[in-house]
This record gives structure tokens, sequence and C-alpha cells, in this order.
């Protein structure tokens, strides 16, 4: 415990001394931040006196204003030092891009496909010839076709949502993955248990990646400022020493 403490003392000492550097102010020791605390605390009350309004908290713990300053020397430092090429925290579009592409699961316009999955008897059918009469005049808007419900009278098919996001078993996400690659419309290879065939119709639009980009852009790149902010953090951190004991511990964890 004396371990995790140390590390998030030694990240805050190192937020707080990075913030007052680009001038935030200082909150580097605790003597300030619990002199800032009663200076807001008087303040609203002073405020709840004269029938004003506060917004938020009217009366600081040291754990809620400590957490407070923490939240906005974040923003501070991410709002100074991200607003053009050369700072620390500056995210091009072209970084955004490359990060877009590593996650596109993550970002895409839609959380899955809609498909249709089309079973037959196995002796009933060819693979081959099953995969084409399904690609040819198989299907419309709602599922098979007369023609092809004729043809296979074993023929059974049920509407499915595949997820594309990175969860689920290793068979769902290849079957993810190969739907991926299909555009509307487009049918699946035919797989088969030795009892019956089995392919998939792709019946959603596949996803615009430059749309979808350009939709996301602006939320990947706050992720991607927050990240390098965290990284930067621990940087520093690492070169602060922090020696508490154990009842500073028992005391600290009330900020937490």
């Amino acid at each position: 415990m004396a371990s995790v403490m140390r590390k998030a003392i030694a990240d805050d000492q190192a937020l707080f001394a990075w913030a007052a550097r680009e001038g935030y102010g200082d909150y580097t020791s605790w003597d300030a931040i619990v002199r800032s605390m009663k200076r807001a605390n008087v303040s609203n009350m002073a405020t709840v006196g004269q029938r004003g309004t506060v917004y938020g908290v009217t009366t600081f713990s040291i754990g809620t204003f400590h957490s407070q300053l923490v939240a906005q020397a974040k923003r501070y430092l991410i709002d100074t030092l991200s607003q053009q090429a050369g700072q620390e925290l500056y995210v091009s579009e072209g970084e955004a891009r490359q990060y877009f592409d590593r996650h596109r699961d993550a970002w895409s316009g839609s959380q899955g496909y809609q498909v249709i999955r089309l079973t037959v008897d196995a002796q009933d059918a060819d693979p081959r010839e099953f995969r084409q009469a399904v690609w040819e005049d198989g299907m419309d808007d709602t599922g098979p076709s007369e023609h092809l419900l004729e043809r296979y009278p074993s023929l059974s098919w049920n509407m499915e949502s595949i997820s594309k996001g990175e969860g689920g078993s290793p068979h769902a996400q290849a079957m993810a993955s190969a739907i991926a690659q299909l555009k509307k419309g487009e049918v699946s290879e035919v797989e088969s248990d030795g009892r019956q065939l089995t392919c998939m119709v792709n019946v959603s639009a596949k996803s615009d990646d430059d749309a979808d980009f350009g939709e996301y852009s602006s939320r990947i790149i706050t992720v991607m400022e927050s990240d390098k902010l965290e990284q930067a953090i621990a940087s520093r951190a690492e070169n602060i020493k922090v020696d508490i004991g154990v009842n500073e511990v028992k005391e600290l964890m009330k900020t937490r």
C-alpha cells in the first residue's frame, strides 16, 4: 500500500510542479493546498450567506479539493501545451489518423454488422454451387428469395448482429474480421461441419473510414492528449523520491 501511495504522491508532485512552471499556480506543498482549500471554503460560505449560488461543492474536504486541483491542473496543461506543433502535448492529425487505424474497431460508425446466416443440409447442396446460388439471385432485402427456398428445401436462415469489438471468442473475432471484408450484399465462404453448410450475407453497408475518422477525430485527439499527459507525468515522477510512513499513508488515503 505504501509503495502505491508513494507513486501517487510522486505523480501529484510532478504534476503540480510542472503546472506551476506553466503558470497554473503553486500547489507544490501540502500547506499551499490546505491554505487554498480554506480560502475557497470561506469564499463559498460568504457567497451562500449573501444568498448567492455556489456551483458544485460548497464546503470542500481535503480529499475533494485535492482531486479538483489535480483535474484542473491536468486540464490546464492540456489547454496550454497542445495548441501548436512542437508543444509537448500537441497531437497532429497524422498521429490521430495512425491511432484511428490501429484501433479501428473502437472508432467506427457502427458497433457491429448485420448479417443473414444461411444454413442448408450438406447432403442437399454442393458448397460452391450453394454460395454461387446465394450470390446470384438468392437474396432480397429481407432474406432468401423464393427461388432459393424452392431450390433448397432444407434451407433455414436468421438475421444476426456481429460485434466489431475486440471481445468475444477467437471464432467470433475471426467471423467479424471476415464479414468486415465484405461489401453490402456479398456472401462469405461456405463452412461445413459435415452435416450442414453455412454461409453469411453482409446486409450492412461497409463503414467509410474517412467519414468515421472525420466524425471521431476530435475525440481521438482528446484521448491521445490525455495519454501523452499521463506518460509525461509518470516520466517526471520517476525522479521524485517520497518518504512516508504508515501513519502518513493512512492520512493521505483520505484524499483518494
